[in-house]
């Protein structure tokens, strides 16, 4: 049994009836907005509508990305980062170049940060970018040091 369109929007608009009856009206705005999104063939299955608003997605973030990052930059500090392992004199230095370079922009710190943490593609502002790079690093730390910590204490 496949999934249409027109199923997907009866059950939101059920949902709906239900939020808005209790009064909530963040996730009474949340479910229009949502809805707003699934117009088109009501025959079509989710899965299909769920492929096309993917590719649409992509091409939206592609063209914004490919218009506005240097490759160079965040190839160039994206290395000296993962470089840096969990040495923290290494990374110090990776992390302030990166935040003295007043040619890598916003975008390029986005990208630079999305590929450092295997997170989000944009942050709301640079410095949000730089924040989730060092939260990253102290992760990559934390981790590492367990990992030490188990070496020793393991009996194989």
């Amino acid at each position: 049994m496949t999934l249409h369109v027109r199923e997907f929007k009866d059950a939101l608009h059920q949902l709906l009836g239900l939020y808005e009856a209790a009064g909530a009206k963040a996730p009474v705005e949340d479910l229009k907005r949502l809805l707003s999104l699934v117009d088109g063939n009501p025959e079509q299955s989710f899965d299909d509508f769920l492929q096309e608003l993917e590719r649409t997605l992509e091409r939206a973030t592609f063209k914004k990305a490919d218009r506005q990052v240097n490759a160079e930059t965040v190839k160039r500090h994206t290395e000296a980062l993962k470089a840096a392992g969990t040495d923290p004199g290494a990374f110090e230095h990776a992390i302030s170049a990166l935040q003295d370079d007043k040619s890598a922009s916003k975008e390029d710190v986005d990208a630079i940060a999305h590929e450092y943490t295997s997170g989000r593609l944009h942050w709301k502002t640079r410095k949000d970018g730089l924040d989730a790079i060092r939260t990253r690093f102290k992760e990559r730390g934390y981790q590492s040091s367990k990992m030490k910590l188990l070496e020793k204490f393991t009996p194989w």
